[in-house]
Order: structure tokens, then C-alpha cells, then sequence
């Protein structure tokens, strides 16, 4: 394998030119690789051929810009100076944040500012010779944009502010009831108008004093609300949740009404609400728990029987008994009992039974147990086994953004930021427009005949949205996604209705994606280093690895240089005979048992074209972590039994030692090349150096994260005692 295509190593790992590490300051998103282009236009090369030239010749750059001279820049080269704060930005991002960096050494900062120093100066050089203009290069640019641009503004404009939401919300727990009324999808005004007004009634009622309970089990129209007592739900008691686990808007009143108070009556998919707050506290962590669950026999007698033997399980345990074993041998909850009792980590919101939880989370230190606790499931001993620590924010982001892209709310979200789009100057959508050309048609028969494109041509062509200097016909409606559209059970005008609003929120959204650069500085920044890396991939494609690849001459006079550098060291030969067929592998160890040797069984396979047995030799010095070891463990000529492996079967023989010796040059080759590849690029950085008058002022370094330094000074001497 040769060395081509291997990362530069001054490219800062904030600027990968294989790949690029989107870096945001709560989180990492994620990776988009790129694959370079394999091939340059003739044009590409001469310009690099050029610009390689008159880096060796008279075109050196002596003049420095007079900004070198500011106290606050570290570095300059060309008509460019690098600031301190550009240095401290780039460096934290390539550890991750400023806080890491700052706890980092001078040496590293200087070390640091040489490499990226010298991949300025690779960008610089590659911009100079014309990459950025390259057609495959522009192409790679603008696919790289086209995937990126609109999951960012996603993200940064729906996704992420309620990650935030969930996560703040998640850090307090609210112990909710509710009366629910539904709203049938097809209703009219009239009848929605009454349900509300009926709705109101009961509200009224409680507000002036009537039981929230029994008024829920009467009237609300949740089958849980008159449901078997204690089980979630019952009169409206929904218990404890948390962030993300109901829908808005019906979270956001329980976050945001005071305990002991009613709620207005509110709207959802679900019909009309109004909820009661009984509680609102700080969540607990997570807690890991085990139990003991024994069944009662339906009498007074047993239920006391049963408390007996777990009083008596509970002292041995807290004697030292091993909860474990004893779940195993009385516990009567068949899907724990043989993992010891262990139910995995619980939440406080989780619907477990209200006695069972309240006893868990009581237990203080990691070990007691509780109990026993009587549930409608029997009586319990609960053992604390681990509790968890809180998640950062970083840490519950990636879980959270998935739980948020499945929720009803991100869409709507999603609509209203294209609502802001939409009113915004310069819009104009005429939804009425669309609906009469389809005047007349089922909304199935709507759809297919937009799709077929079988409407007139002045149909087709028909403007109905126009946003800035863009417009779109009523042709255009076609690519829209049909998937999620009720055609069979609305009418034709709202079939259209919806298609026209789901065609105008996605094309709002992808051109508001288009000016991300103008909005939005992180993403122009993105954008800038992507681009940065693409062009210097194709620099150092061209300029340092497949120029080292290809001078054989160099090549062979590098290894002849250092030929007792590129060593093999001892290695054991092992030959292998391997087979899909067990029986197959019998008779051919069986051949070699009675005398037959190696090579002869090899030509008799070579000559029988129907044997499914392969001989191979394998030369190892050290172990592979694999099945060959098993050879390295057998002395010189000895072999293993007939061994499984990856589906087929192997033998393995110990063929003896393979004694030291020099590489030749093509077994070294790749080595060679990889190590002349550093010398080609020094050589390089050398000349680009002296043609663009590179200096560095390390000594500025001293200055640098000096804020968070002190900070973090500050925030250790308060923490101290």
C-alpha cells in the first residue's frame, strides 16, 4: 500500500483535509468526510507547476504588513497577520474548548502556531494557484453546502432550542391531573365552540371547589381517568413526569402554572385540556435498583405470612446476606429474579408504583435496602445498587436532538420558522390560485394528475409563490413529497391547502438556508475551513504525496540511503490448510500423518481442480490477536487439531523461524514512501516560508487564554477552604 493521501501533519485538527470536525460550543455534531478528486485537469497542473517554480525563484516576499508590529499578532505572511484571538479560537477548537486549552503549555501553543502557520501557507499557495476555481473543486464545494446548509439551520433555528427546553425542563419534575375533552379531526366551528363551552363547565366547577378527581373519573374523556385505582391516569392523575415525555402545549402549562392552581383550558391533537399542578420538585438522578418480590394469596393471613418472611429476608440482609441469591431463591418477579433481583436504572418519572418509588428514592446510601413495601404487584425488599451521576448538557445532547426530531413540536417549530421567513418583505403565495386549477377533481385524482404533469401547459406554468427573486409555478408542487399528505380524507381545497403549505415551508427553509453566510458567522466560518481543507487536499495530492510516490529515482536513493532501517525481525512461518469441509480437513491431515509431505499435497490439490482446500504460509513476529497464534504456542513442525474458524475449518502448523533481514526495496516500499513524503513537504514548507516572508512571534504566546487562566485561578482560590 503506497502513502498516498495521508493528512498533512501541520493541518490543525480543527482543519482536517480528509475530513472536517463540526465543532459548536455546546457540543460536537458530528463528521462529513471528503473524498478529494482523483484527477486534474491539465490546466490545474500547469498552474501548480507554476506556482511551485516561482516558489524557488525571485518572487520571495520580503515586506512584512506593518500590522506585524502590533503586540497582538503572532504571526504574518503575505499581505495576512495571525491575531492573538484568531490563535486562541482555532487552538481551542482544536482541543475541544477554552477551558482545556488554557490548562495547556507554552511549548504546545508554539508548537501549535508553527503547524497552523504552515497550513495557512498551503492554503495560501493552493489558492494562488487557482484550486479554489477548479470545476471539481467547486463542484465538491457546493454538494459539501447542499447537505450541510439546511440540517444546519435546523439545528441552530428548531432543533437545538428545544434540546435546550427538554434538557432545563428535565432538571425539575411536575406531578400533573387532567380533564381531557376530544375534538373530532372533521367537526365544525360550532361543535368545536361547544365542546370548549362544556369544557368550561366542569373547570368552573373545580375552580369554585368541586373534587378535581371525581369530576376527572366522570367527566374526562381519557379511558384512564376511570381506570383501576393506582394505576397512572386514575381521576386524572397522571403522576410525575418530565422534559419531552407529553406533548406541547400541555408540558408548557404544567412547567409554567403555579402548584395548587388550575390551568386555562388549552388546545391539542388530542382535543381541549386544562390540568391541575400538584407538584413541582427537582429531579434525582437515575437509580439503579434490585428487589425481592413475593405474592400474597388474596387473605389477611398470607399478606401477613409474606411480610413475615420478608422482615426475616431483610434482617439476614442487612447482616450481610447476599441480596442476589436470596432474589434467586424467592423472588417471584421471573424477569428479575434470575439476574438477582436487578431491574436496570429507574427514573422518578418512570411508571412504577407510587409506594415502591417513594421507597427506592428514600434509600440514601448505595447498598441499603428498603422494605418490605406493598404494591398492587405484592410485596417488595429494595436493594440501592448504583445511583447515576446527572448528565451534562453535552452529554445528554446527541440522546436529546433524537428525541427531539420525533416530536410533534420540532414540526411545528419547523412551520413557524418558516412562517417568519414567509413574512418577511418581498412574499407572496396565492394558495387560491392552485386550489381553482384542481377545481372539480377527488384530492387522489388532484394529486396524481400534478404528478403526471397532465394539467394544461398555461396550468403548469402558473406562478403562485414568489419569495425575493425566486418563483415558483404550480409545476413545481410535483416534487414535493407526497408521503404524509391525508389526500383520502379531506376535501379537494384542503388536499391542496396542505400541499401548497407543506411545498412553501420547505422551499421558505432552503432558501433561507442559502444566505446562511450572510446570518450567520459560525456558518461562514464553516464554510471558509471546508473549503481551506478541500483545496489544500488537492494541493498536497498533487504538490507532496503523489509527487513522492511517483520520483522512483528519489525513492530508491532515499532507502538506499537508509536500506538497514527497513528490518524484518524474526518471524515464525505458519502454514495453514483451510476448508468449509471438516471431513475434507481430516483426510488431508490424515495424508500428511502417514507420510505425505507438504508440497506433494500441495501439487495433488493443484492438480484436483474439485478440492475445496486452500494451503497458505503466514509469517508472524508477534501476535496477531487472531487464530494463527495458535502456532506461535506449537514447536518447529508440530500442528493443531482441526480448529473452527470464521465458518470454515483450519489446521495450523509451526514451520519453523524465519531468521532476521533487510527489506528490499518494493517489501519497503510503502514505508519509503510515507517517510519521503515528510522530507518533500519540508522541503515545501521551506520554500512557501521564504516566498511569503512567514515569521512567528512565539514570545506573544505568553499572553494567550490568559482570561480563562485567570478565571480558573479565581474559581480554585473561592472554591478553597
Amino acid at each position: 500500500m503506497s502513502g498516498r493521501r495521508q493528512p498533512p501533519g501541520d493541518v490543525p485538527a480543527s482543519v482536517s483535509t480528509s475530513c472536517h470536525h463540526m465543532n459548536n460550543p455546546a457540543k460536537h455534531r458530528g463528521m462529513i468526510s471528503q473524498s478529494g478528486t482523483e484527477c486534474w485537469t491539465a490546466r490545474a497542473v500547469l498552474m501548480l507547476i507554476v506556482m511551485l517554480a516561482a516558489a524557488c525563484g525571485s518572487s520571495e516576499r520580503t515586506m512584512l504588513p506593518a500590522e506585524a508590529d502590533h503586540p497582538n499578532v503572532v504571526a504574518a505572511f503575505g499581505e495576512e497577520v495571525l491575531t492573538l484571538e484568531e490563535f486562541e479560537r482555532q487552538y481551542a477548537r482544536s482541543t475541544g474548548s477554552a477551558g482545556t486549552a488554557a490548562g495547556d503549555s507554552l511549548a504546545e501553543y508554539r508548537d501549535f502556531l508553527e503547524r497552523y502557520v504552515n497550513f495557512r501557507l498551503k492554503v495560501a499557495a493552493a489558492t494562488e494557484a487557482g484550486i479554489p476555481d477548479q470545476p471539481s473543486v467547486r463542484e465538491e464545494l457546493g454538494s459539501y453546502r447542499a447537505r450541510l446548509a439546511r440540517p444546519y439551520l435546523l439545528d441552530q433555528e428548531v432543533i437545538d432550542p428545544i434540546v435546550r427546553q427538554i434538557y432545563d425542563r428535565r432538571r425539575q419534575l411536575v406531578d400533573v391531573s387532567h380533564v381531557l375533552f376530544r375534538v373530532p379531526p372533521q367537526v365544525s366551528d360550532a361543535d368545536t365552540l361547544e365542546v370548549y363551552r362544556r369544557l368550561q363547565a366542569v373547570r368552573d366547577s373545580i375552580v369554585r371547589g368541586a373534587d378535581f378527581g371525581v369530576l376527572a373519573a366522570r367527566h374526562s374523556e381519557d379511558p384512564s381517568a376511570s381506570g383501576e385505582p393506582g394505576a397512572p391516569g386514575y381521576r386524572g392523575r397522571l403522576g410525575y413526569f418530565t422534559g419531552g415525555s407529553l406533548v406541547e402545549p400541555f408540558e408548557t402549562f404544567a412547567y409554567t402554572t403555579p402548584v395548587g392552581e388550575v390551568s386555562p383550558i388549552f388546545r391539542t391533537q388530542f382535543g381541549y385540556h386544562f390540568l391541575n399542578v400538584h407538584d413541582r420538585r427537582p429531579a434525582v438522578p437515575q437509580i439503579r435498583v434490585s428487589h425481592i418480590m413475593v405474592r400474597p394469596e388474596p387473605t389477611t393471613r398470607d399478606s401477613a405470612r409474606v411480610r413475615t418472611l420478608l422482615e426475616g429476608l431483610k434482617s439476614e440482609i442487612d447482616e450481610g446476606g447476599d441480596f442476589a441469591e436470596l432474589a434467586r431463591e424467592h423472588s417471584q418477579d421471573q424477569q428479575s429474579a434470575g439476574q438477582g433481583g436487578d431491574i436496570g436504572f429507574v427514573a422518578y418519572a418512570a411508571q412504577l408504583p407510587e409506594a415502591f418509588r417513594e421507597a427506592a428514592f428514600a434509600i440514601e446510601d448505595v447498598g441499603d435496602a428498603a422494605g418490605p413495601v406493598e404494591t398492587p404487584f405484592g410485596f417488595h425488599l429494595i436493594r440501592l445498587t448504583e445511583r447515576a451521576e446527572p448528565p451534562t448538557f453535552e452529554e445528554s445532547y446527541e440522546e436529546l436532538k433524537a428525541l427531539a426530531s420525533r416530536l410533534p413540536r420540532t414540526g411545528a417549530a419547523e412551520e413557524e420558522l418558516a412562517r417568519e421567513i414567509l413574512a418577511q418583505p418581498g412574499v407572496h403565495v396565492d394558495t387560491a390560485r392552485v386550489v381553482d386549477a384542481f377545481a372539480g377533481m377527488s384530492p387522489d385524482s388532484a394529486w396524481s394528475v400534478l404528478t403526471a404533469g397532465s394539467l394544461p401547459e398555461s396550468v403548469l406554468a402558473d406562478t403562485f409563490f414568489v419569495i425575493g427573486d425566486t418563483s415558483f409555478a404550480i409545476r413545481h408542487l410535483a416534487d414535493l413529497d407526497g408521503r404524509g399528505l391525508a389526500a383520502s380524507s379531506v376535501d379537494t381545497e384542503s388536499f391542496i391547502r396542505q400541499v401548497v403549505g407543506a411545498f412553501v415551508t420547505q422551499k421558505a427553509i432552503d432558501l433561507e438556508a442559502l444566505r446562511l453566510e450572510d446570518r450567520d458567522p459560525d456558518f461562514r466560518r464553516l464554510m471558509q475551513e471546508f473549503r481551506d481543507g478541500l483545496v489544500l487536499f488537492e494541493f498536497m495530492e498533487d504538490s507532496v504525496w503523489a509527487r513522492a510516490e511517483q520520483d522512483s529515482a528519489a525513492l530508491r536513493a532515499y532507502y538506499d540511503e537508509r536500506s538497514e532501517s527497513y528490518r524484518w525481525p524474526e518471524r515464525t512461518r505458519v502454514i495453514s490448510l483451510q476448508s468449509a469441509s471438516d471431513s475434507l480437513l481430516d483426510d488431508a491431515v490424515n495424508r500428511l500423518d502417514a507420510g505425505l509431505g507438504m508440497a506433494e499435497l500441495s501439487v495433488s490439490l493443484t492438480e484436483d481442480s474439485t478440492a475445496g482446500l486452500r494451503i497458505d504460509t503466514t509469517l508472524i513476529a508477534d501476535s496477531t490477536y487472531a487464530v494463527y497464534d495458535r502456532a506461535l504456542e506449537l514447536r518447529e513442525g508440530e500442528r493443531t487439531a482441526v480448529l473452527p474458524h470464521q465458518g470454515t475449518y483450519i489446521v495450523l502448523m509451526n514451520d519453523g523461524k524465519e531468521p532476521p533481514r533487510t527489506k528490499t526495496f518494493e517489501e519497503a516500499r510503502s514505508a519509503v514512501v510515507s517517510a519521503y513524503q515528510e522530507v518533500v513537504e519540508e522541503r515545501l514548507i521551506e520554500r512557501l516560508r521564504r516566498r511569503y516572508a512567514a515569521r512567528t512571534f512565539p514570545e506573544r504566546l505568553v499572553h494567550a487564554h490568559r482570561n480563562e487562566k485567570v478565571n480558573s485561578a479565581g474559581s480554585s482560590q473561592s472554591a478553597s477552604p
